[in-house]
């Protein structure tokens, strides 16, 4: 019997790959529809997305969205895509810059580049061959327009001093180039390497002051490695005066500094009573840090300081000594809602002349090496006059890093014939590390228990390592324990 051809259709294609090749209802959805779907946070990345021309614009503006640029290269390829593409400009709502390695391109002074090749090559090219994609030349301008261009950016982080000087100088910013901008990111010097050319330079004494010509701010985050920050940088000579009250910022981030230095005080007394957040992290504060809390604005919510070492069991050298939070008769936050404290700065006065003060305080976090004064903690738990606090959340974390093990008991010493010198990596194996808990001076596995029996009493919900350092920690959460010696 001879054999009998198969049917197709008019397409071309046999009927029995219709039901194959039916398309998804999804691709049927309206445009707007799509936009909400693909909006939502990791529905697309660059791991899952996928090449279909029916949605290829709600993914492009969705990878669109937060933009990195991390190189010279990346920069260009960036300016190209959307001089090819317009309609992905307002669709730009986040930026970071941390172009560091080849940041010297950025400067005026520095010759133009040409996207893959370095100075050495450029060095020989004509003025028509330094052009770029199109219209566009490597350089200072190239950065600054780009910005400009980006009409709906409203989060800003910047990697680096040459690049942030480029981006805030107030030539610049007089120009109106962030109009929907709200958040700022500048990070001074991100690698230790980086410390000598990101030195403090002339200028940089007005950073604040120029940042008041971008009124559209609402948080603003100083992150810094450098050994200090000198007082010229936050603005504070007589010539970059802040007035009081100055910046409607809802949150203020000094972060990671080695010093926060007195010229702190007048960037608290400018801030206005917008603000509702403030973080300070840093190595060693000024003496008088606590007290000048109070030039803060008491519409302030949330509050969280650390000082100090990462952790000083880790760390060969000692803190300095750190203030305490105590004896403040005069604060007055009368809606602090959150009070996040790491470092050395708690003691049992913190808790009778400052906690006590805070009629709203409901979230309180004692992170790692901060000392518990258990029975003043306890105290406030349990619960007092109608003045005190109502503690609804409690997180403590307990210390895990690493230490030299206790010495084991000393043993009959072996025969001479025995007796071998360890050196190199047999001696590197013979020092133990323990890893925590570590328990604070006043608090240890018996006082968080009681921590545990309180909490459940008075319905406080507690978090943090302490669970997992008592033992009462669940895998409800999904969390993972820490790798404590058991």
């Amino acid at each position: 019997m001879p054999h009998r051809a198969r049917r197709k259709s008019k397409a071309g294609h046999s009927s029995g790959s219709t039901a194959a090749s039916k398309p998804s209802l999804f691709l049927f959805l309206p445009s707007t529809v799509l936009d909400h779907v693909f909006a939502e946070p990791g529905t697309v990345t660059f791991d899952n997305f996928l090449i279909c021309r029916r949605l290829l614009p709600a993914t492009l503006a969705n990878l669109y969205r937060a933009v990195r640029l991390d190189s010279a290269d990346a920069l260009a390829l960036f300016a190209s895509a959307i001089e090819r593409q317009p309609w992905l400009v307002p669709r730009v709502h986040e930026l970071k810059l941390a172009i560091l390695d080849e940041c010297d391109y950025l400067l005026p002074e520095r010759s133009l580049w040409l996207p893959g090749r370095g100075k050495a090559e450029q060095a020989n090219l004509t003025w028509t061959e330094r052009w770029k994609l199109s219209t566009m030349k490597m350089g200072p301008d190239l950065l600054r327009n780009l910005c400009r261009g980006l009409s709906r950016l409203d989060r800003l982080h910047i990697v680096g001093a040459p690049v942030f000087r480029l981006l805030t100088a107030r030539t610049y910013l007089e120009t109106d180039p962030f109009p929907s901008l709200t958040r700022l990111k500048l990070v001074y010097a991100q690698d230790p390497a980086l410390l000598c050319e990101d030195a403090p330079e002339e200028g940089d004494d007005t950073l604040f002051s120029r940042l008041q010509l971008i009124p559209t701010l609402c948080a603003v985050v100083l992150e810094d490695n450098m050994w200090h920050i000198p007082i010229d940088l936050l603005g504070c000579s007589p010539m970059t005066h802040l007035a009081s009250r100055t910046f409607n910022w809802k949150a203020f981030a000094l972060s990671s500094v080695y010093r926060v230095g007195a010229e702190v005080r007048c960037v608290f007394r400018a801030l206005s009573s917008s603000l509702r957040s403030v973080y300070l992290t840093g190595y060693e504060p000024y003496a008088n840090i606590w007290r000048d809390l109070v030039l803060l604005p008491p519409s302030l919510e949330h509050l969280e300081v650390g000082f100090g070492s990462r952790c000083p069991i880790r760390c060969p050298t000692d803190p300095p000594s750190l203030p305490k939070l105590e004896n403040l008769p005069w604060i007055d936050f009368p809606n602090l809602q959150h009070l996040h404290l790491g470092g050395d700065v708690v003691s049992a006065l913190t808790f009778s002349t400052v906690l006590l003060r805070l009629p709203r305080l409901f979230c309180l976090s004692l992170n790692e090496h901060v000392d518990i004064p258990t029975d003043s903690l306890f105290s406030l738990l349990r619960g007092g006059p109608s003045t005190w606090p109502r503690i609804r959340r409690l997180s403590v974390n307990i210390c895990a890093c690493e230490r030299p093990a206790p010495p084991a008991p000393a043993a009959a010493a072996p025969s001479p014939p025995q007796t071998r010198r360890k050196t190199g990596r047999a001696a590197a194996q013979a020092v133990k590390l323990s890893r925590g808990p570590h328990w604070p001076r006043e608090f240890g596995k018996a006082e968080a228990l009681e921590l545990l029996r309180i909490t459940a009493a008075r319905e406080i919900g507690l978090m943090g390592s302490v669970l997992c350092a008592a033992g009462a920690c669940t895998d409800e959460d999904g969390h993972t324990c820490p790798d404590w010696d058991k």
